[in-house]
Parts: structure tokens; sequence; C-alpha cells
């Protein structure tokens, strides 16, 4: 076995192959950071003219001499070969000397234990405990099985759907009455979706400022998504789901003119019906809907009259990597909630997904606390809705080359 240097075209050539690749150690992901002033290597372990393990790494400075090495979702190898694992760590540290790293720090994208949809541990199911047996042999320090969102790491847990075998019949129907009736709702109402262009990204930006004032979290730059969109191009989706407010008229309007039809046949044979009880009910159901039209349409010319003739509703950004459509950040406007617009978006890149031959629909980040209490327990209870399951990553490990400083570098956060 042979150390090395990777060019980055090796290494994008090994991770497109590799089992526990993520969006996240693609070689695009590195080329961002560098274009962001970090240094990236590439390194792996070439045996018998093949490349066995490898790892991208990104070089971040820590007072003025030092840096700190970050293997984002690596290392790139198989856990079970302790004798391969071992010859990359040795050499990785000697690799790493010579750029004055004060410590290694990597979080693979490596499931530890299997779970249901609930969150619950599934009865007889996997438990990656080997790998965290294989990174504590080799000194490395676990920073916990976390719950919640930790600041400056990579999400330890998620929601995920697997697409296979699922049309888009079957993946409606495995869902809960809510997501269903709501996906549904929003297609009667006709609401539409379109992917934004790059120019266009400032609509997308609108909604994740109201998401960050109401929702309490700190936004991303527009530069973020941005580069993603250009080093991406049609891999990174910003989505907006709007109402077509002249469109949402029309309809209303036919489902009027329907209504008003169907209250006029019960009306003229009320009289002679020799069931008149069963007939007045079904009057005041038609009544009622028409009643619930007319609301409807006053709300859409109320919205027209303050907002135009297009009014925006909810927004999503995606990444599509190799088999996985990741869905990375998202906001939606309260005030028009009950034109489900966040559904529509779901439900078109759902059928975009489907379309594409993409295995898994990855709603991403949750915190793992699945108590009532839990500060994402909304969240939570929105993805779970269209069916999947929890997946829990073995976590954050961290290796101090320089032991002094790191305690230092510790002790300071």
């Amino acid at each position: 076995m042979e150390f090395i240097e990777l060019t980055e075209s090796q290494y994008e050539a090994f991770v497109a192959t590799h089992k526990y690749r993520n969006f996240l150690n693609a070689a695009a992901a590195f080329k961002m950071k560098k274009e962001n002033g970090f240094m990236v290597v590439y390194v792996g372990v070439m045996e018998k003219g093949k490349i066995i393990a490898a790892s991208g790494i990104s070089l971040i400075p820590w007072k003025r001499f030092f840096t700190y090495a970050y293997c984002q979702r690596g290392f790139l190898l198989d856990y079970h070969d302790m004798v391969l694992f071992r010859f990359f760590h040795k050499h990785l540290i000697e690799f790493c000397k010579k750029y004055r790293v004060v410590y290694i720090t990597c979080d693979p994208y490596v499931t530890y234990r299997e779970r249901d949809g609930n969150g619950n541990p599934v009865a007889g199911g996997y438990c990656h405990e080997y790998i965290m047996t294989a990174f504590r042999q080799l000194g490395y320090i676990h920073q916990g099985f976390t719950t919640g969102f930790v600041p400056d790491q990579q999400v330890r847990w998620a929601f995920v759907l697997d697409l296979m075998g699922h049309d888009e019949e079957s993946l409606l129907k495995q869902m809960d009455n809510q997501r269903r009736r709501c996906i549904n709702k929003s297609l009667k109402q006709g609401i539409k979706v379109k992917e934004l262009k790059i120019e266009e990204l400032h609509i997308f930006m609108k909604l994740m400022d109201y998401a960050a004032k109401t929702r309490c979290f700190t936004k991303l730059p527009k530069s973020y998504y941005e580069q993603r969109m250009r080093y991406l191009k049609d891999d990174a989706k910003a989505v907006v789901a709007y109402l077509d407010v002249n469109d949402y008229l029309e309809r209303m309007n036919t489902q009027l003119v329907k209504e008003e039809e169907a209250l006029h046949r019960i009306e003229s044979a009320l009289p002679e019906n020799i069931n008149p009880q069963k007939m007045q009910k079904k009057r005041d159901m038609h009544i009622e809907r028409i009643q619930t039209i007319c609301k409807h349409k006053d709300n859409a010319l109320a919205l027209q009259s303050k907002y135009g003739d297009t009014v925006m509703l909810a927004g999503a950004f995606y990444i599509r990597y190799e088999d996985s459509l990741v869905y990375l950040s998202a906001g939606a406007y309260d005030e028009f909630r009950t034109y489900n617009g966040s559904y529509a978006i779901h439900w078109y890149m759902m059928r975009y997904a489907l379309h594409q031959g993409i295995r898994r629909y990855d709603f991403y980040g949750i915190s793992g606390d699945f108590s009532a209490h839990a500060v994402d327990h909304g969240v939570f209870a929105f993805k779970k809705g269209f069916g999947g399951v929890v997946e829990e990553y073995v976590g954050v490990f961290e290796y101090p080359l320089r032991k002094h400083l790191y305690r230092l570098l510790k002790n300071s956060e």
C-alpha cells in the first residue's frame, strides 16, 4: 500500500464509486471550499494501481501559525479493514504535520443505529459499533451522540424517504392523511411551482429572510446559494411555489358554476321529492360550498389588490447528488399557509425525483430529540408525515496532533 496525494480528478472518480459518498465530500464541495479561501488537498491509499481509500481535507487556519484539518463527511474507506485504516491514519498524521495541524476532525457519512420513522431503534436492526471501536483504537475522541443542532457541525440526524419501488400513486398512498390531503388541495387550488434562475435568487432570499426572522435561525447568505448554483448547475435548485391569482379565480368561478347548477337542480326537485329531509341536507351542503368558494374568491381578490397577480407562497433549495435529492433549506410565508405552497413544492420535487430515477428523498436535518418538547417537534412531524425513516450518523471524531494546543483550542470554544 502507498499513501499518496491525489489529483482532484482521481479523488472525484473514487468518490463516485464509494458507498459513503455524500454531496459534502464530493469534489465540488471542496472546490467551493477552495474558492472561499481554504487550502484543500486530497489524499488516498493506492494498492496495485487502484485507489482503496481517500479523503478530501480543508486546512483551516488557527492562531496565525497553525491549522486544523477538516475531512468533511470522510474518511472514505472500509472501516472493517483495520489494516487499511491504521495505514491510512498513520500516514495522514505524518502528512498533516507539515501543515502544522493541531488536530484532525472528521464526521463520516455512516449511519450508526437503524431506526424507524419515529426515531426508535429497530429491533434486530444494525448497529455499527465496530466503527466507533475502530476510531477509538486509533486514539480518536468521539464528540458524543449529540442531539439538537450543534453549531459548525454537520447534521447528525436526518429523515430520509426511500423512493425505490414507488410511483406517484403509491407514494401518495403511504403518506399520512394530512400530507395527502394538503397535496391534493394544492393541486386543486392550482398552486404553481417553478425553478428559479440564478438571477432570480432574490425571490428565494426574501422567503429565507422571513423564515430567519420568524423561526429564529441564522440564514445563509445569498452567495452560498449562488455558489452552489454556479458549481452544481442543474443539480442545485431554488424552487418556489406561487399563487397565480387570475388562474385561481377562474378555478373558483368554474367550481362556483358547478355548485350553483347543482343547487338549482336540487331546489327544483325539492317540492316533488319523496325524501325532502335528505334533499334539504344536500341543499345545505351546496349552499355551504358556495359560501366557501365566495369567501376564497374574496380572499384572492384582496391578495391581488395588495400583492398583484402573482403571490409567492414558499421556497426551498435542493441539491441533487448521485442517487439522493437533498432538501437543504426552506421558508414559507405564514400569511399564505392555507394555499399549501410547501406541500406543492415537495410533491413537485418528489415527482421530479421519481422521473429521474433518484432513490433517496433526503429531508435532511432533524434534532434527534423525538419528544413533544423538542425545538423542531413541528418540523419533524411535518417530515415524518411524508413517510420514511430516521437516519442517525456516527458523529464527529477528533484526533489531537498537538495535545497542549488542542486543549487550549477546545477550552477557548
